[in-house]
């Protein structure tokens, strides 16, 4: 008889006193949770390029934009929400080592993994408080917003941060 008994990201098998760790990957658990979006709206890459530089405080010339693929769906922030609830990246430590921008790289990740055809990224730029990196996001609202990846906060585009670098 098998016994199974999660520890962490670990699903231990206990056959009499054998213990073998079998990993389970947290993102299976995820999509349990939270499926891919549904919905079908996609834009294309000079759609996303026309949705952000008209966002308010989104300068395009002061912008460069990296875009890897022709085709972008538009992120539902109901599912967006959950994924986020379920998703770990803001609970990892701040340090020299993990910083904002790391944050956001490791978070893009996890979204790509979830659904790689969101029309999401990362953005670069100034706070008042310094240089920080962000999430980005098109919405089915086809709005921009950013989400903050050390504490999953989504808010709007504002004057008060001056990007120069987005990549999607």
């Amino acid at each position: 008889m098998t016994t199974r008994c999660k520890w962490g990201n670990l699903i231990l098998d206990m056959m009499g006193c054998e213990r073998r760790p079998v990993y389970i990957d947290r993102m299976e658990l995820i999509r349990e949770k939270v499926p891919a979006q549904q919905h079908t709206k996609y834009i294309s890459r000079d759609e996303l390029k026309n949705i952000l530089y008209s966002t308010e405080g989104i300068d395009k010339n002061k912008v460069h934009l990296e875009r890897g693929d022709s085709l972008y769906q538009l992120v539902d922030t109901e599912s967006f929400d959950k994924f986020l609830e379920y998703d770990r990246t803001d609970k990892k430590k701040y340090s020299k080592r993990f910083d904002c921008n790391s944050f956001s790289t490791v978070l893009l990740g996890r979204i790509t993994e979830w659904d790689s055809t969101l029309a999401t990224g990362e953005i670069f730029g100034h706070t008042p408080g310094g240089p920080h990196a962000f999430n980005v996001a098109i919405t089915t609202a086809m709005e921009v917003e950013y989400i903050e990846p050390q504490t999953d906060k989504r808010f709007k585009p504002n004057k008060n941060w001056m990007p120069w670098f987005a990549k999607f």
